[in-house]
């Protein structure tokens, strides 16, 4: 189901805070989005694109899923790194 247009306000000034909150920390932080593959809606995707290519230098987004997120690589901030880690199962 698509956002409505307060849905899509909520994540236009929402996410941003976000970002900036995040971003003052005085410390590290790991943000972890579990399931990810259970994410259907475009919209949800590229929420988390946006905030993969505003990531503040002091966080580290992990995303765990059985399947890559293409957009992560494609999206990261520069000077940023991507890891991959697979089970042999």
């Amino acid at each position: 189901m698509p956002l409505n247009a307060v849905e899509q306000k909520l994540v236009e000034i929402a996410l941003p805070m976000l970002i900036n909150e995040l971003a003052e920390l005085p410390h590290r932080v790991v943000v972890v989005l579990d399931d990810y593959q259970f994410i259907t809606e475009g919209e949800c995707h590229e929420s988390v694109a946006f905030f993969v290519e505003h990531l503040p230098a002091n966080v580290h987004l992990v995303l765990s899923s059985p399947w890559s997120a293409s957009f992560a690589r494609a999206s990261r901030p520069k000077g940023s790194s991507t890891m991959s880690l697979r089970s042999g199962s």
